[in-house]
């Protein structure tokens, strides 16, 4: 858990928190940002130029060309000299519009099964969780009891706004709280 005051560095905190995941073998990490288009946007930002290294509201995928932040530090091969590309692909943009959207990860062609980490910066609303549950049910095996589970498949959850929109712990349980509870289901 990280907690400080504004402008502290938390966000720097968890970027730093989502590299060294992916280098240890996350493939996908979902960041809730709160519940505002713009505190969604800005975080995405932020992701995009501490861990994709390219503008999203250009391509959710990894282009050589698109490049921002950590996009330019490429470090090189030690056989060949040549710089390596280390692509990322986002499933939100930066664009106060960019939240998760199905239709939009179906068409930019990223699967969850690729070797490159995905990365979702998303708001705590019950639509757009409810269409992100259901974009990954996809990719998982449905079991007798009915739940979809996603076996063998690294996955971060950081809920940036832990103080807002967060889990319900009374007994009746929240969209919130069903949500995480599935997406603990989901992923084995």
């Amino acid at each position: 858990m990280v907690v400080g005051q504004v402008q502290s560095g938390k966000t720097s905190n968890y970027t730093g928190l989502i590299n060294k995941a992916s280098d240890a073998g996350y493939k996908l990490i979902i960041v809730l940002a709160g519940m505002h288009d713009s505190l969604r946007s800005q975080t995405q930002i932020r992701i995009d130029e501490g861990f994709l290294g390219f503008n999203s509201q250009r391509s959710l995928q990894y282009s050589n060309t698109n490049k921002i932040g950590v996009g330019f530090y490429n470090p090189l091969n030690g056989k060949t000299n040549q710089p390596i590309d280390l692509p990322a692909n986002a499933l939100t943009s930066s664009h106060l519009s960019g939240d998760f959207n199905r239709r939009v990860a179906q068409s930019a062609g990223i699967h969850l099964k690729s070797s490159d980490p995905i990365v979702a910066v998303v708001k705590k609303n019950g639509s757009i969780l409810k269409n992100l549950i259901s974009w990954l049910a996809v990719w998982g095996d449905k079991q007798p009891d009915g739940k979809i589970i996603i076996r063998s498949f690294p996955f971060l959850l950081i809920d940036d706004e832990a103080d807002n929109a967060s889990i319900n712990v009374s007994k009746e349980k929240s969209f919130c709280n069903q949500w995480l509870h599935q997406s603990i289901a989901f992923f084995v």
